[in-house]
């Protein structure tokens, strides 16, 4: 009855599966104490989908940071790489990627600020490098 609707992922860290198998059983056991209480002929995707759309009303849906949050840019403005002569897409390095993670690691990205002309990714380098004026 689970296993069509079932949350499980492929995920290397075990702690992840585990939790999510345990959140699937918990919402089949709710399932069946919602059948058993109000004599309902609700399927089980029907219940599933009831109750996603009850808690984003409840708790609404957050997704990244809008533009009241992004820090102001001045004039900072992320565009594409030029291309070459072939037509492709030029890619660089992102400056902070190379900079500041671990291990040095290199990131290839497309974009660059047309003001700085610092190639970044576009998140979170690009608003990292404008929220930091000393980088």
């Amino acid at each position: 009855m689970m296993k069509p609707y079932s949350l499980l992922r492929k995920s290397k860290k075990w702690y992840k599966k585990l939790f999510l198998h345990l959140l699937d059983l918990a919402i089949y056991n709710a399932y069946i104490l919602f059948k058993n209480i109000h004599e309902a002929d609700v399927t089980f995707l029907q219940f599933r989908l009831n109750l996603i759309r009850q808690i984003i009303e409840k708790h609404g849906l957050r997704t990244g940071l809008n533009s009241s949050t992004r820090p102001k840019s001045q004039g900072h403005k992320l565009v594409k790489n030029e291309t070459n002569s072939k037509g492709l897409i030029k890619y660089k390095n992102c400056k902070l990627c190379y900079q500041f993670k671990t291990g040095k690691i290199r990131k290839q990205t497309s974009y660059s600020c047309e003001k700085c002309n610092i190639s970044v990714c576009p998140t979170p380098c690009f608003d990292l490098l404008h929220k930091n004026a000393h980088i």
